[in-house]
């Protein structure tokens, strides 16, 4: 781990350019960090994406798994880089990654666009951001054009409403597969039995709605930060749709 990662993890502080202390919150656990540095490293990673940059704890542990890559490059994105005291964006330049990182300022609704359309190719991302279900499907969209197959797509927060929704809807989409779970969570015996139950009573589709047919233990997205891997260009018919 990176000598700033590490104090900050070990004080729990951080500082702008003019000195002045903040007491870290809402930032992605050392944990969790470690998650996504293993996933970078394994699918070999060099060209990646995060949205929500608030400390740059998770940027840190990103770019110091791609800094030795030929073709590294960070794109970063947050419209709130200013409320985080812009300390994210110092923390990188100060531990040297200063010349791959790409940060834009501005809404991930304006950016990723731009991004797309300038043919940016992505091997990982990672979404920190909103928990607004159609902001964080907008943010799904964009990156599912851009990540090549093979590439990795995290997202954080999926215990909340909204992500819950998109993981689940990403979840059933044929270009993707689960391909990691963090610290995953188990599903209660009351509500496994429920599904089941469900699932058998005649033209249950129809009758239920499919968060109660299926938990996210079925669908293998019972975590709060899921990754998933693309494993086909994505080639659906213009009616596709699953339920979610």
């Amino acid at each position: 781990m990176n000598t700033i990662a590490q104090e900050i993890f070990a004080t729990g502080k951080v500082f702008d350019s003019s000195g002045k202390e903040y007491t870290i919150h809402s930032h992605t656990r050392q944990d969790q960090c470690e998650f996504l540095v293993g996933i970078i490293t394994e699918i070999k990673a060099s060209r990646c994406l995060e949205v929500g940059l608030a400390y740059g704890l998770s940027a840190l542990h990103i770019c110091e798994a791609i800094e030795e890559c030929e073709n590294a490059v960070y794109y970063s994105i947050d419209i709130n880089e200013g409320g985080w005291g812009g300390v994210g964006l110092k923390n990188l330049i100060d531990a040297g990654y200063g010349s791959f990182v790409k940060f834009n300022h501005g809404y991930s609704h304006e950016i990723l666009p731009k991004l797309c359309s300038d043919n940016v190719e992505l091997d990982f991302a990672y979404v920190d951001t909103s928990k607004v279900f159609d902001v964080v499907l907008t943010d799904a969209y964009y990156i599912n054009q851009m990540l090549k197959v093979g590439g990795v797509i995290v997202l954080d927060d999926c215990n909340t409403p909204g992500i819950n929704r998109l993981i689940r809807y990403l979840s059933k989409m044929p270009c993707y597969e689960v391909y990691k779970l963090h610290n995953p969570t188990t599903c209660s015996f009351t509500r496994n039995l429920a599904s089941k139950i469900t699932r058998a009573v005649p033209y249950s589709e129809k009758i239920f709605a499919d968060k109660i047919r299926f938990t996210d233990t079925d669908l293998g997205v019972n975590s709060n930060c899921v990754a998933l891997r693309k494993i086909s260009e994505d080639e659906r018919n213009w009616d596709w749709y699953k339920p979610f």
